[in-house]
């Protein structure tokens, strides 16, 4: 289901800092979501260019982007319904934009179309050798659920992870 409406992400930062618009994405952000993923994630975990096009033409994949300033995106989430749930493919933030909650709201705003679709899961695969993005996601209610071995080649093993997304104990914007 695609949508158009801008949306507002809370502001953790300065009240002098206006909050970033999520929008979804048009084919004419592909080089700047390109250059988002060179910023964000290692070879191995990259998504290739006909990927990210592919994705953004998608009738079933949904892919969000968080405007920041000087018409740059900071932030991107890649989602797609898969059976009863709803998969995070891809969650980026700008390395000089992480801190101020803006994974944190991308993973709310996931939440909240999980809750839309009405799907029994938030789902999403995590660096099984990066304990602190394990914990980062584990303390936005995620569990891990299985280990996927190899899942980014050889040796790069993932852990599936999994969230109900209507359970407000995980809803740490409204706390």
């Amino acid at each position: 289901m695609r949508t158009s409406t801008p949306e507002r992400l809370p502001s953790s930062a300065s009240c002098l800092q206006p909050a970033p618009r999520l929008r979804q994405a048009a084919s004419d952000d592909l080089a700047s979501l390109l250059e988002l993923e060179l910023a964000c994630f290692d070879e191995a975990r990259r998504d290739t260019p006909a990927a990210i096009r592919r994705s953004l033409a998608s009738s079933r994949m949904e892919v969000w982007v968080l405007d920041g300033l000087a018409g740059r995106i900071d932030g991107a989430l890649f989602l797609k319904p898969v059976r009863k749930s709803l998969s995070v493919e891809s969650l980026a933030v700008r390395p000089g934009m992480r801190g101020r909650g803006l994974g944190h709201g991308l993973l709310e705003w996931a939440a909240t179309r999980a809750r839309a679709l009405a799907v029994r899961w938030l789902t999403l695969e995590a660096d099984a050798a990066d304990p602190d993005l394990l914990g980062w996601y584990e303390r936005h209610g995620y569990q891990r659920a299985a280990l996927m071995v190899s899942f980014y080649g050889p040796g790069r093993d993932a852990w599936r992870m999994r969230r109900d997304p209507g359970d407000p104990s995980t809803d740490l914007i409204n706390r």
